[in-house]
């Protein structure tokens, strides 16, 4: 799953240019101390670096140590594309703030201009994860002389302004819906009502838990849904642990595991209603996929969710409050929420679509390459 949001607007980008992803990630306990692989697709030549993860655990050495780390196995992609005469025009960085210094550097050697997009919630009051007064520095930096920087969402934007990071040219960028997440009108609703959740199995932001803890209660008043849990994560086993022994009633829940593409879009358009409830958020990708399939929303009121969700397609709960996702939820079953499903997916599968955020970017990088 890691980059996968990066990965699709690559191909969206890829649609007009040839495009260079150099990707670097640690591993723990890679025998060798780095793997190198090449992979080319049609405008799209991919360069990874898997580079074994430092066990290092004294704070600034540790740091040290896994930023130079880091930074040697993108150099390592640079290197193999001087070797090869293979030669680019702007840099496009996705998440700061390692990335940017390089960015930076072919700024002032080069002269090759590059943006940023940003696509991590540690700007958000609720994670407070921007810390530090070199990070800062750098990041503030870095982030005025981009040529753009783009954000999932407004309210990251402004997260990011509120912490002195000002460029002249901010825009929303949404993500792009995968293309083989296509609407099929001959698949059919399941007979008992729905519920999705589809996440990375990360407790702390996506509170599956409480989840777990609304299906406790709401199946202790009916039995008339049911509740599917799609993906992976680090607290996947933890949180099947706690459903198995939280609720009374297995038929109210179902954990498939990862289901990617058409599998995925399948079990998406079986359901009724994709169900969030996250502590905090950007704007999951999710969101943009039942969008497409023409699929309401039930999710807490963070992040930028409510820039997109409204009465016409979704309702918003508080976050953490159980009792009101509860109470949401069984309105949802008594059929008392209305969604016209065709003008959802009508209104968002254009706007979430690779050609047309592919044509954002590119008008971005032309206007960069002017100045």
């Amino acid at each position: 799953m890691f980059g996968l949001f990066v990965q699709r607007h690559v191909e969206a980008v890829a649609l007009a240019n040839e495009c260079i992803v150099i990707y670097a990630q640690p591993v723990p306990n890679l025998p060798v101390s780095m793997e190198f692989e090449i992979e080319k697709t049609e405008n799209i030549l991919c360069l990874s670096v898997f580079y074994r993860e430092s066990k290092s655990s004294f704070p600034l050495i540790s740091d040290f140590v896994k930023g130079w780390k880091y930074l040697k196995a993108i150099r390592l992609a640079l290197g193999w594309l001087k070797e090869n005469s293979i030669t680019f025009d702007f840099i496009h960085v996705h998440v700061l703030t390692r990335l940017g210094l390089v960015a930076l550097w072919f700024k002032i050697k080069m002269g090759i201009p590059f943006g940023i997009t940003e696509h991590w919630s540690r700007y958000l009051p609720e994670t407070n994860g921007f810390q530090g007064v070199i990070r800062k520095t750098l990041t503030r930096f870095l982030v005025r002389r981009a040529s753009f920087v783009s954000t999932v969402t407004l309210n990251l934007q402004k997260a990011m302004m509120s912490h002195n990071l000002f460029n002249q040219n901010y825009f929303v960028l949404p993500n792009v819906v995968n293309t083989r997440m296509n609407y099929n009108p001959a698949i059919l609703k399941n007979d008992v009502f729905t519920f999705i959740h589809i996440s990375t199995f990360d407790n702390q932001a996506k509170n599956i838990q409480g989840i777990i803890n609304a299906i406790a209660e709401l199946s202790a008043q009916r039995t008339d849904f049911k509740c599917v849990f799609v993906g992976e994560g680090f607290d996947f086993d933890a949180m099947k642990q706690l459903a198995s022994a939280t609720i009374s009633n297995e038929e109210c829940y179902e954990f498939t595991g990862l289901l990617e593409h058409e599998v995925l879009a399948t079990r998406m358009m079986q359901s009724h209603v994709l169900l969030l409830f996250s502590n905090y958020e950007n704007f999951p990708v999710v969101i943009n996929e039942a969008l497409t399939l023409g699929l309401p929303v039930l999710s807490t009121d963070v992040g930028g969710i409510s820039e997109v969700i409204n009465s016409e397609n979704g309702v918003l709960v508080s976050p953490r409050n159980v009792k009101e996702l509860v109470h949401a939820m069984s309105k949802f079953v008594d059929g008392y929420y209305s969604f016209k499903s065709d003008e959802i997916r009508q209104k968002f599968s254009e706007s979430y679509s690779a050609e047309n955020i592919g044509k954002l970017l590119n008008n971005y990088y032309l206007q960069a390459l002017k100045r």
